[in-house]
């Protein structure tokens, strides 16, 4: 099946951040709209998947970029939807002048006893 779906993989796109900066926020709902309308998702329960169409995430939360550095490679099979997806996702990363203080990933451990606060 993999094999199959990469076969179909007509369309690849390194998006490149329009300035200097730090990640400030990502909004990941809009990431995630991103990767349904690449076709890795489906708008309906009826819809077909595109195996072939993704995101693959190159910076992260609080990461310092460059001026035309890749931010993402975005998969798909109709070299249509790039334009689009493109400008949804740049909407969805917001690079900002200051550095930003990044959430830990993990908050707590859940035990027989409790929560475990980190």
């Amino acid at each position: 099946m993999i094999r199959h779906a990469l076969s179909a993989l007509r369309s690849q796109y390194d998006l490149t951040s329009p300035v200097s900066g730090y990640i400030s926020t990502i909004d990941t709902r809009g990431v995630g709209n991103v990767s349904v309308l690449l076709g890795a998702g489906r708008l309906t329960k009826e819809s077909p998947i595109d195996h072939a169409a993704g995101i693959l995430m190159r910076c992260s939360l609080g990461d310092k970029v460059e001026a035309g550095q890749v931010l993402a490679r975005l998969f798909c099979s109709d070299e249509s939807l790039i334009l689009q997806a493109k400008e949804a996702f740049l909407g969805a990363v917001y690079i900002g002048t200051t550095p930003v203080k990044v959430p830990p990933l993990i908050h707590a451990r859940v035990e027989a006893s409790g929560s475990v606060l980190f």
